[in-house]
């Protein structure tokens, strides 16, 4: 590509001969259109093409990036590398750079999708529920990467990609479906769209359960969920040196018919054949027979951990995140979905997990909630819905008995949003309260309904479906549920957002509203 040649030439003959120079550039391509209501009502397409520039001397390392837009003086790029490096700190990690073998060339021509061809993927996905309020996305994508280093490695490769992902809306009821594949043509969206609409239909009209223990069945959006978490953080060798990594090698850690693999020489895997270092990337096996049997490993962890390199280095995560693997496979077992729900007796089938976040990585205890078809199982048989936060191994309901009273603790507490507490900041200020943070709306107001927090605040946008159930709760416990400025919330609004939530004790309400709208 000659937009990577111009570039390459310009900074070659602008590094000095005693330094060591990887450079890379990613050239993507992004097209979405997005649907609400059933109907299309976006359309939109992206072109960027970003640099990364990193330079080693005299023990030390700096990686500075831009973009070809804003790079318009190659010679004046280098040259604040090369000051920003003089005043960088001792690199004790550095492990230098692949050489010439390592170097791998899989640049293609890829075709682009047209946004006709998105619309018919959505209209396949759409024409699968009567009836219902669908919505979602349909997008497609093409990459271009090089990498180039004074060790002698050129490396180059090209992938493509394409998803939809789309929900389905009863009046009490949602179900949602995910497909992806390396083009547009390989989705099955007739397919996700009846997936969904089946999980929307089922789940219509729900039924409260007690709290309890239960025996639960996940299906394949719940389980990809686990192996995500597993991929970025147990098996990641940067983990494992941080000491944040529950994952031994040669022990035996999972059930002996769990086999994981990481499998980027498939022609079926998403992604590009090389990691971010320029080098061309192997299959892995991860777990054999419930034993771990290698973490993901970057150069940099290889060489903490006197450990072979398994490139996975990810590009645009940095080098000192770690390894993740990007196309990991969970071998399939030998009985089918429908004979492990006949043979529950009284149980849960969770379809799929939602706003995840990490709770402990060490024993990947992640909080979250399940959402968009959960049933109850009994005798063999879905028979209800249900809502639950497993993480912290409780189930609520508007069926749930609660105290009558419930007194303000001496020690009052208010949980805010992750990254935007200044709003519950002046609250907690104000009424002489603790604050805290966490992640997951759904956890946040349980610790509520619980009894073990105040008030909670959530200043920014949420939606609909992440909401409704702990506000119904929330107010069956005896609490108030209201948006910011103490008025009644709106459901099934043409845009499903919640600008803002707060579920109170109702004695601190009118405290916490004053101070919210300057009262």
């Amino acid at each position: 590509m000659k937009i990577w040649e111009d570039l390459l030439q310009d900074i070659e003959k602008n590094i000095p001969s005693d330094t060591e120079c990887e450079l890379k550039m990613m050239h993507s391509k992004s097209a979405l259109t997005r649907f609400a209501n059933s109907q299309i009502h976006q359309n939109v397409d992206e072109e960027s093409a970003d640099v990364f520039l990193t330079l080693h001397n005299d023990s030390k390392t700096v990686t500075m990036s831009t973009n070809l837009t804003a790079l318009k003086n190659p010679k004046e790029f280098v040259s604040k590398a090369m000051d920003s490096l003089s005043k960088s700190p001792i690199d004790k990690g550095w492990a230098g750079l692949p050489d010439a073998s390592q170097s791998y060339n899989g640049l293609s021509k890829l075709v682009e999708s047209s946004p006709e061809e998105r619309a018919n993927k959505v209209r396949e996905f759409v024409s699968e529920g009567k009836q219902m309020n669908a919505a979602g996305y349909c997008s497609s994508y093409i990459n271009n990467y090089f990498v180039w280093n004074t060790n002698g490695l050129n490396s180059s490769d090209s992938s493509s990609s394409a998803f939809i992902d789309g929900i389905f809306r009863t009046e009490s009821s949602a179900g949602s479906s995910h497909r992806g594949g390396i083009t547009l043509s390989d989705i099955e969206a007739e397919r996700a769209g009846s997936e969904a609409a089946k999980l929307a239909k089922d789940s219509e009209n729900p039924e409260d359960i007690e709290p309890g223990n239960y025996e639960v069945i996940l299906g394949h959006e719940a389980v990809s969920t686990i192996l995500v978490f597993l991929g970025v953080y147990g098996f990641n060798a940067k983990s494992k040196i941080d000491g944040m990594s529950p994952i031994n090698i040669d022990e035996n850690q999972f059930d002996s018919q769990i086999n994981i693999f990481d499998t980027p020489e498939d022609n079926e895997s998403i992604g590009f054949k090389i990691d971010a270092s320029g080098s061309k990337k192997k299959n892995l096996e991860v777990v054999k027979d419930g034993v771990s049997k290698s973490y993901f490993h970057t150069r940099r962890t290889a060489k903490e951990l006197s450990a072979e390199n398994t490139f996975h280095e990810l590009f645009g995560w940095g080098e000192n995140f770690g390894g993740i693997g990007t196309n990991i496979k969970l071998s399939e077992g030998n009985v089918s979905q429908e004979e492990m729900i006949e043979s529950v007796k009284k149980g849960i089938y969770i379809n799929e997990f939602w706003y995840c976040r990490v709770l402990d990585p060490i024993t990947q205890v992640v909080t979250g909630l399940n959402r968009n078809g959960s049933f109850l199982i009994e005798n063999g048989k879905i028979a209800a819905g249900a809502v639950s936060c497993p993480s912290l191994k409780r189930l609520y309901s508007t069926a749930t008995l609660y105290p009558k009273e419930r007194p303000v603790s001496d020690s009052k507490l208010v949980i805010s949003n992750r990254w935007n507490s200044y709003h519950a900041a002046y609250v907690a200020e104000a009424i002489g309260a603790r604050l805290a943070s966490c992640g997951s709306a759904g956890i946040k107001a349980s610790l509520v309904i619980g009894g073990e927090a105040d008030v909670y605040i959530h200043n920014s946008g949420l939606y609909e479906w992440d909401v409704c159930g702990p506000i119904a709760v929330a107010r069956a416990a005896g609490l108030i549920a209201c948006q910011l400025d103490g008025t009644e919330f709106i459901f099934n609004k043409e845009v499903p957002i919640v600008r803002g939530l707060i579920i109170s004790h109702p004695e601190l309400l009118n405290d916490v509203l004053g101070v919210l709208n300057g009262k």
